[in-house]
């Protein structure tokens, strides 16, 4: 057993060994360029390099302001209402919409929204079978 441990140590460090003088008997074919060579096909890799990201970077901005100017338009196409922001002031709303008003607060860490119904809605607190009335109309048997 000990020595064909030892023939495959010596087998594979001579292996090893056999590799590398071979990678360097290689190396010494090959034909290096000069400094002057170097210097000239580093400039103009460099350069290829400067001028690719100048395009990116004039196509990003293109691209950038397209879509803001695509998507200004189409909120001045499409009328919305406006989301209500963060300083708690209610949400403006478009004046055909039947949508109640909406107020955010996140003053403090904590958020809180209320909501206002329009007038001339519908108040089911108001009326005597509100219970009844929005289960009856809410109500779903499959839950």
């Amino acid at each position: 057993m000990n020595s064909s441990t030892n023939s495959s140590t010596v087998s594979a460090k001579s292996t090893l060994l056999n590799y590398f003088q071979e990678s360097f008997q290689e190396l010494k074919k090959v034909t290096w360029p000069t400094r002057n060579q170097a210097i000239r096909l580093t400039a103009i890799v460099l350069g290829f390099c400067f001028v690719a990201a100048a395009v990116m970077g004039v196509l990003d901005l293109a691209f950038n302001q397209g879509y803001r100017l695509l998507v200004n338009y189409a909120g001045k196409v499409v009328p919305q209402t406006t989301p209500a922001s963060n300083t708690g002031t209610p949400a403006k709303q478009n004046p055909t919409s039947n949508a109640p008003s909406v107020k955010v607060n996140t003053s403090g860490g904590d958020a809180s929204v209320s909501v206002q119904p329009l007038q001339g809605q519908f108040d089911p607190t108001k009326a005597k079978n509100a219970g009844a009335t929005s289960n009856s109309s809410n109500s779903n048997p499959k839950k």
